[in-house]
């Protein structure tokens, strides 16, 4: 559990975000990844919030 803290703290204060990544899917070059998968140089990374319908 404080493993989980520690990386909700760092995500929100590396990139801003509002929402704790349990709410959000990471992207990468175009396709839903895992929030661990290694990165390499030129991969294109999207962070995409949950959305709810009315």
């Amino acid at each position: 559990m404080q493993d989980e803290v520690g990386k909700t703290y760092e995500f929100r204060n590396a990139y801003g975000f509002a929402l704790e990544p349990a709410y959000m899917r990471v992207a990468i070059n175009s396709v839903f990844a895992p929030w661990d998968q290694s990165l390499c140089e030129g991969d294109h990374v999207a962070f995409i919030p949950s959305e709810t319908g009315k």
